[in-house]
């Protein structure tokens, strides 16, 4: 069986903006996109997955794009406490709103424990700061 997780390359990069994959694989499937964003719109998810992390919150959801037609991407992420034994479950939506027949939309759950989250929550800030190219975790 494949590790599970999921994977954010930076793989375009201007000064206000860049391009990342983002890649997700579940024990069924493997899916990715990529989409424009930013250093702010990615500082807003490891805020959030802080607050999961520290367990001052029981739910995070990150959203990248829109769900509607004519946009761009839609990313939608929901982190939550799995259980008290520190499992965290993350709920994933990639649509790339592309036409037939390079439509794609997934929807994949992955489960994680609190300390990949929190490798995952220090790749991230690495990432942000411009230390990193790559986030790779929440193995199961």
């Amino acid at each position: 069986m494949q590790n599970t997780g999921i994977t954010i390359i930076k793989i375009w990069e201007d000064e206000l903006f860049f391009e990342v994959n983002f890649e997700v694989r579940s024990s069924f499937c493997t899916s990715e996109i990529k989409f424009y964003t930013s250093n702010t719109e990615l500082d807003e998810l490891r805020k959030g997955l802080l607050s999961i992390s520290s367990l001052s919150e029981n739910e995070y959801i990150w959203i990248s794009g829109d769900d509607i037609e004519n946009t761009i991407h839609y990313v939608y992420t929901r982190w939550s406490l799995h259980n008290k034994r520190g499992h965290v479950g993350v709920e994933i939506i990639l649509d790339n709103k592309l036409s037939p027949p390079d439509k794609m939309r997934s929807h994949s759950y992955v489960i994680t424990e609190l300390n990949q989250l929190d490798d995952f929550i220090n790749q991230l800030l690495r990432l942000i700061e411009g230390k990193s190219n790559i986030v790779k975790g929440l193995l199961n």
